[in-house]
């Protein structure tokens, strides 16, 4: 499938999140999508994304205090990301018997 002019798998999506990034001398360079109520802000379009950083995060920009040390903070950035759907289980092994069970039914012993 064709979307926004790049190749997607079908069982993904593409959205627009608001990155913040710092930098400073104690922690190096950190960066992490900006949540909003406890999950990832993301939106269908780079404009909606746009504007909820600078209405949200915008002051940055202009506080030089935040920007140099011990903060360190940089300008948000928007950029795009694809979500796939990870349809596996993470650690999932093969069936086991559990207390002598296999299939529902005592084991002949």
């Amino acid at each position: 499938m064709k979307r926004s002019g790049m190749d997607v798998p079908l069982d993904s999506m593409v959205r627009w999140v608001v990155l913040f990034r710092s930098r400073n001398r104690l922690d190096g360079y950190r960066q992490y999508i900006v949540r909003e109520d406890g999950n990832f802000a993301m939106f269908r379009t780079r404009k909606a994304a746009r504007a909820y950083a600078f209405e949200a995060l915008g002051y940055i920009g202009r506080r030089d205090d935040l920007r140099r040390e011990p903060h360190g903070w940089m300008t948000p950035k928007v950029v795009r990301v694809t979500i796939t759907a990870n349809n596996t289980v993470r650690g999932a092994a093969e069936p086991r018997t559990l207390n002598g069970l296999v299939g529902g039914r005592m084991e002949d012993r």
